[in-house]
């Protein structure tokens, strides 16, 4: 099968990066013919088996100016629409790439808004099978929503204003109408489906999505990893060689909370060091770890590694903490892509008990949770963590360990796969 991959802002901190390298990987691998299509390229190399288009590769003179506009554009918290930019121009590059190229799917991993930019392609092209996999949360009614927008603008909260005024607008009778009446045109032209990873996701759009097909194939878990011994890792690291380590991994974004994790940990024995290892997305200041590290007085406790995490330094973060700490919202419903890498590394978690990930970690007892957004939860999760007794926390490593071969990428990839099938299949039947 020949497969085209779209992930927009693949060059960006942002962007769901290790998820879709490891998908792409994970299609070339069963001799699937997979082209990944990015704006500028992605952060973490595919393998060699995954071709590689890019939009600023194919107009190398519009490229320099587009940078700059991204740069300033991303400087303004409220006009910020490059990741617009990005995907909008990234999409218009498929109608020409579908003319020399027969795809028997066109997978868009990430879009931004989630649903306009798919149902002007599915305008733009004609008898091709088009996915959209979608990542949400909460759904909020009119009153909530205007609740919310006015909590935002109060907390300078830009970022979140725009994504929940976006969903505002869908409550709009006559942009829910031109949005449903486009998309009936679009699905008449091609065959198009939506994916998630979560049972939670598809419930929350259930019904925002015109009754549009709708596919659910839980994110893959990563298999075994390269597992240092702790003070290898650490010395490497500049980490104490005693005591426990608490890891926070990954960007950050409006959909994790730090501010509980240092409103719980402000209030515990100094018998611990927290890590934060990501790029602080400084647009939220209310969700900043190095602000809040000083402003609740455990700068002195906590390490932060702000920037992108290269894969092949993810093991030492890994390796040297005694677990990790993912602190989610309320509004939080898809799967978590950190989890995956903890259960690859077998490293026992701390995380918030929402949507798809609190059901993983209790069933499975991969680590203890929490009430999300409450420091007092938070706060008796760490201290029962830190209370342990070896044995517990061994099997919590052998839990992680079986979770781990569960569901493989090679899964994940063939349910896709059966997936694309089924849409072109339609589409080549008279």
């Amino acid at each position: 099968m020949k497969i085209l991959l779209i992930q927009p802002i693949g060059h960006r901190a942002s962007g769901l990066i290790p998820d879709i390298v490891l998908q792409s990987n994970a299609l070339a691998a069963l001799d699937t013919d997979v082209t990944l299509l990015t704006f500028d390229g992605i952060l973490v190399k595919p393998s060699e088996k995954v071709k590689q288009l890019t939009y600023c590769k194919i107009h190398p003179v519009a490229a320099p100016f587009l940078r700059w506009l991204e740069k300033t554009l991303g400087r303004m918290p409220i006009l910020d629409i490059t990741l617009w930019m990005n995907t909008f121009l990234t999409l218009s590059l498929v109608p020409k790439l579908t003319r020399k190229k027969q795809y028997d799917a066109i997978h868009i991993v990430e879009s931004h808004p989630k649903i306009v930019p798919l149902i002007i392609l599915g305008l733009a092209i004609k008898e091709r099978p088009i996915l959209l996999t979608v990542r949400t949360s909460i759904r909020y009614n009119k009153s909530q929503l205007n609740q919310k927008l006015k909590e935002t603008l109060k907390n300078r909260d830009f970022r979140n204003f725009r994504g929940l005024l976006v969903q505002r607008m869908r409550y709009s009778n006559l942009i829910n109408s031109t949005m449903r009446f486009l998309f009936r045109k679009a699905e008449k032209r091609n065959q198009i489906a939506f994916t998630c990873e979560s049972p939670h996701s598809e419930e929350a759009y259930k019904d925002t999505l015109f009754n549009a097909r709708f596919v659910c194939i839980p994110i893959a878990i990563s298999g075994s990893m390269e597992i240092l011994p702790r003070s290898t890792a650490r010395e490497q690291l500049k980490l104490p060689l005693d005591g426990t380590i608490l890891l926070s991994f990954g960007v950050t974004h409006r959909q994790k909370n730090y501010k509980i994790i240092f409103q719980a940990i402000s209030q515990l024995p100094r018998n611990f060091t927290f890590v934060h290892a990501g790029k602080i997305d400084h647009g939220l200041p209310a969700n900043d770890p190095a602000q809040l590290a000083k402003e609740y007085g455990c700068a002195d406790r906590t390490r932060i590694v702000d920037g992108f995490i290269p894969q092949e330094e993810t093991k030492y973060y890994f390796s040297a903490a005694n677990a990790i700490i993912l602190s989610y919202t309320k509004e939080f419903l898809h799967a978590s892509g950190v989890l995956s890498f903890a259960t690859g590394y077998n490293l026992p978690v701390i995380a918030s008990d929402v949507g798809q990930l609190g059901e993983i970690v209790r069933t499975n007892r991969l680590g203890l949770t929490f009430t999300p957004e409450d420091p007092v939860s938070l706060k008796q999760a760490i201290s029962e963590f830190l209370k342990l007794p070896e044995s517990e926390y061994n099997q919590m490593r052998e839990n992680l360990k079986a979770f781990a071969a569960s569901y493989s990428w090679e899964d994940f990839a063939q349910k896709h796969l059966q997936l694309y099938k089924s849409l072109s299949d339609t589409i080549r039947k008279p």
